[in-house]
């Protein structure tokens, strides 16, 4: 009976795992992080902390995607993954928010840090080596960033953040830019 209850506890962690993570990159899913960021909200309303989101976005990335198959993409997409990970605090949170689109949730990050840490994320995924990639393919990242303002919705500040990570794109890719700017 007791060995029921564990193997039904272990099922469950497990269920509530693939429930709040990315199949491919093991990151937490859009869900998830949306959740984060109104738990973040909460605690920001009451003076606890502050937070800033980076909107992140794959440079042409369906060039890969047509040019060396979905395989090499994917890969290219979990290398990513393990790179912003690796980059970030352990209190941070980085999810898979769509496609070859990320979002980090930086707390306690007032906006002039998170753009900092941004900036070193950006340049961490352009120096890294990528060997499924050929030819003059490479890899790179736009970065949009804003830091949550009181009584912001969860949709203002992830448009914030958007608009900031389309003026990163329009304006030559490869590049972060603050909503603050």
């Amino acid at each position: 009976y007791r060995r029921q209850n564990i193997q039904l506890k272990e099922a469950m962690e497990r269920i509530e795992e693939l429930a709040i993570t990315d199949e491919l990159t093991k990151l937490f899913n859009r869900r998830h992080v949306i959740k984060i960021i109104n738990e973040q909200m909460a605690l920001a309303s009451r003076g606890v902390s502050s937070f800033s989101i980076c909107y992140m976005d794959l440079d042409h990335f369906k060039v890969i995607n047509d040019t060396l198959g979905h395989d090499a993409g994917d890969r290219v997409l979990v290398k990513t993954s393990e790179l912003l990970t690796s980059s970030l605090r352990e209190i941070d949170r980085v999810a898979r928010f769509g496609g070859e689109e990320f979002l980090a949730v930086l707390i306690n990050s007032p906006v002039e840090r998170s753009f900092q840490v941004a900036e070193r994320l950006r340049l961490r995924i352009e120096k890294a080596s990528f060997p499924e990639l050929t030819g003059n393919l490479r890899v790179t990242i736009s970065i949009g960033v804003a830091q949550y303002r009181p009584n912001e919705t969860v949709d203002d500040v992830l448009k914030r953040a958007d608009e900031a990570l389309y003026r990163a794109k329009r304006t030559g890719r490869n590049r972060t830019v603050s909503s603050h700017a």
